[in-house]
């Protein structure tokens, strides 16, 4: 079996590889809870006129509010959402997870983004994920694409 290092905040790495071990379901249930942390989007009281101005409030959310990694941007353009990351502090939870339950890995980023659109005026007309592209042998480094429209 791959040893997986915990190299930071060991607390929320047990706790979200326990989280995940106890959830029935737990891609559907984890992305439902992060929806609910993405709609709070760290509790301020801001609806956003458009995709470009959510991006860069969903990025300072994401790295200075949640703490998520130690870099992050997040980019619209075209009606595509591209959010890059180094030093993702839920990775290693996942990775440890897929590998020995032998399932998918979770990531809470989905349901993230999906509860904090809600806070962009308009409906949501699309959200879908586009692909995560990930360097070969690392973990906690992806690149991950959304198409969103919202009109």
């Amino acid at each position: 079996m791959q040893k997986i290092e915990f190299d930071s905040e060991p607390l929320l790495q047990e706790f979200q590889f326990a989280l995940l071990c106890s959830l029935k379901d737990p891609k559907r249930e984890l992305n439902k809870a992060c929806s609910v942390i993405g709609e709070r989007f760290g509790d301020i009281d801001i609806k956003f006129s458009s995709l470009d101005e959510f991006a860069n409030y969903f990025q300072n959310f994401l790295k200075d509010y949640l703490n998520i990694a130690d870099g992050v941007s997040v980019k619209y353009e075209n009606h595509v959402l591209t959010i890059d990351i180094e030093g993702c502090k839920f990775c290693p939870a996942n990775t440890k997870f897929k590998i020995e339950k032998k399932q998918g890995a979770v990531c809470p980023l989905g349901g993230l983004l999906r509860g904090a659109l809600k806070n962009v005026d308009g409906k949501m007309k699309l959200f879908r994920w586009k692909a995560t592209e990930k360097p070969p042998e690392t973990i906690g480094i992806c690149t991950t694409t959304y198409e969103v429209k919202i009109e």
